[in-house]
């Protein structure tokens, strides 16, 4: 009996000693983590967060015309434009003895001097004519290009930049043509759309959608 006894034991301690070696050889992999779509801020030259000068096709003024461009404190009176954040005063001034026609094209962008002030973006063209000899004013209404940067302001000085060669833009640009975006809600449909592909976003259908439903001028 007690040979008995002694033989349980061993074989409860042994069954005791296999079954720990067993759990000790299985190996507990890791729950792989899930990924996570990062999109890069800065990829987008000038807008968004990236401080970087922007991207496109360098623009002149027409021989002859020089400019000086400063920050309004609001919108009242913008000639030409149709955004509503980032407002500028153009002052040009024709040195030759002409009348000379300028054209701003769809896409050109205005950058402040000032890394912590909104770059403004143009979205359709614009054309006037400066009177030979003299000095001539005229106030812009932009887009922003730059959501998290503050609000342009009396004074802020600016310059002009390239046209935009950014695919997206040009997508919405086109989308835009003789649409009526004088009223605010339409603007911000508009400019909703320009921080979404300022931050790496292409137009979904529905904005494509909606700003299509926008009445024309």
């Amino acid at each position: 009996m007690k040979k008995l006894i002694q033989l349980f034991v061993w074989l409860a301690c042994s069954l005791t000693v296999i079954i720990a070696a067993a759990r000790h050889s299985v190996r507990i992999r890791p729950t792989p983590k899930a990924s996570v779509l990062k999109l890069n801020m800065d990829t987008k030259k000038g807008m968004g967060n990236s401080v970087a000068f922007p991207t496109g096709t360098a623009y002149k003024l027409p021989k002859g015309i020089s400019s000086e461009i400063s920050g309004m404190a609001d919108n009242k009176g913008c000639e030409l434009g149709a955004g509503s954040l980032v407002k500028l005063r153009l002052a040009l001034r024709n040195k030759t003895q002409q009348p000379v026609m300028v054209t701003l094209p769809a896409g050109l962008i205005f950058v402040s001097q000032d890394e912590n002030i909104q770059n403004g973006l143009l979205i359709r063209d614009e054309v006037f004519v400066v009177p030979a000899g003299e000095a001539f004013s005229l106030n812009l209404a932009l887009f922003c290009l730059n959501e998290e940067r503050a609000v342009t302001k009396a004074k802020d000085k600016y310059k002009i930049g390239p046209v935009s060669d950014d695919a997206d833009l040009k997508a919405l640009m086109e989308l835009t043509q003789g649409k009526e975006l004088k009223d605010e809600h339409y603007q911000a449909m508009v400019q909703k759309a320009i921080w979404d592909i300022t931050k790496g976003f292409a137009l979904t259908a529905a904005q494509n959608r909606t700003i299509a439903l926008i009445p024309g001028i």
